[in-house]
């Protein structure tokens, strides 16, 4: 009798370690996957303030202040154009 009972129960505690085995996995999967939902938040973020620095910096209103401001630059008062004929061109 009790060599019937033992493969059975030798089964039993073999489909049990698999049961806890795959639910461990399940969960560590989880767990990972969360944590790279939180990450990418976090990185979508830090993306946003950086576009929006960028787009502060690029602002033609901020290049002519500091252009003006900073560089001590300012408007010609007399612009000077030049025709390069495209013969000088094909020499180069």
């Amino acid at each position: 009798m009790t060599k019937k009972i033992l493969p059975i129960l030798f089964l039993l505690m073999g489909i049990g370690i698999v049961h806890i085995f795959i639910n461990t996995q399940i969960a560590y999967v989880g767990y990972n996957i969360n944590s790279a939902k939180k990450e990418f938040s976090s990185l979508r973020d830090k993306n946003r303030d950086l576009a929006a620095k960028v787009a502060k910096k690029e602002s033609l209103w901020r290049i002519d202040s500091v252009a003006k401001n900073k560089l001590n630059m300012h408007a010609p008062e007399k612009i000077t154009y030049i025709i390069v004929s495209e013969e000088a061109n094909a020499k180069k």
